[in-house]
């Protein structure tokens, strides 16, 4: 069954939010899934149904694998630096489970993995609506990076609506420290918990080139409004590489717009 028919029996497209990528000079799709009323709302259906590498999303599972797996206990858990200088300096220095996960910091999520194991790693995937990730013991350390995996905007949104519903092999505990790692803004109107990704050739971090040299920027999470309303989303954009300087900033910032521009925050 398409992903797409488990969320909703109808798909509303708002072709008119080309305006808030045009904007912001970026390619991309958007998807939004009204989770108290039951509706899908997309900007480019088809682009949003299209897979492509997770890249730093999928830390929003890894973590929970690796917190239910007992490999983290919490957000202070510390990995430590194992010596190699990377072009990113922020990753060249021990890091907490949430100094990881806020600066989507690619080692510490490498050595996560390989403590989980191929093992427990595929049997958590197995039992969860994420896409299609191929896992082998050459790939436990770089499959949301590059390889053949891939993930839709709809997979995205629906993982996330499981999630929020408790329709996964997770723990309340280890999802509530999720949520505490997530939540990225806070207003009286509403509150944000989200997660970028990259994945391509925008960035020097000394790993391994994917097999394409379009970058993806990802930016996914849900919205709580003060009134009780809550809406999951996914953006995804896309550009040749290099990328220009205001394109990981845009994530978010196309996010918002359509947010805005669909009513759901002001």
């Amino acid at each position: 069954m398409a992903r797409s028919s488990l969320l909703a029996q109808t798909i509303t497209e708002r072709a008119d939010l080309q305006a808030i990528f045009d904007s912001l000079q970026v390619k991309g799709s958007f998807l939004l899934y009204d989770a108290t009323e039951g509706q899908c709302t997309a900007y480019r259906p088809d682009d949003c149904r299209r897979g492509t590498l997770p890249g730093s999303t999928f830390e929003i599972v890894n973590t929970l694998i690796g917190l239910e797996t007992g490999n983290l206990s919490g957000p202070e858990t510390v990995i430590a630096w194992d010596g190699i200088r990377r072009p990113v300096l922020d990753w060249n220095r021990p890091q907490t489970l949430e100094s990881a996960f806020r600066g989507s910091t690619v080692p510490f999520y490498q050595e996560l993995t390989r403590r989980i194991g191929v093992t427990d790693m595929r049997g958590f995937l197995s039992k969860l609506h994420y896409g299609h990730l191929v896992v082998s013991r050459a790939t436990l350390d770089n499959f949301w990076l590059q390889g053949p995996s891939a993930i839709s905007l709809f997979d995205q949104v629906l993982f996330l609506r499981e999630l929020l519903t408790g329709c996964v092999p997770f723990s309340p505990d280890n999802r509530a420290v999720l949520r505490f790692l997530m939540r990225t803004e806070a207003t009286p109107a509403y509150k944000l918990f989200a997660k970028t990704g990259w994945v391509g050739f925008g960035r020097d971090e000394g790993l391994p080139a994917p097999s394409t040299y379009i970058d993806y920027g990802w930016y996914v999470g849900y919205l709580e409004r003060a009134d009780g309303h809550q809406f999951i989303f996914a953006t995804r954009l896309e550009s040749p590489a290099p990328v220009p300087d205001h394109w990981p900033a845009a994530r978010k910032a196309v996010t918002l717009g359509c947010l805005r521009k669909l009513g759901v925050i002001k």
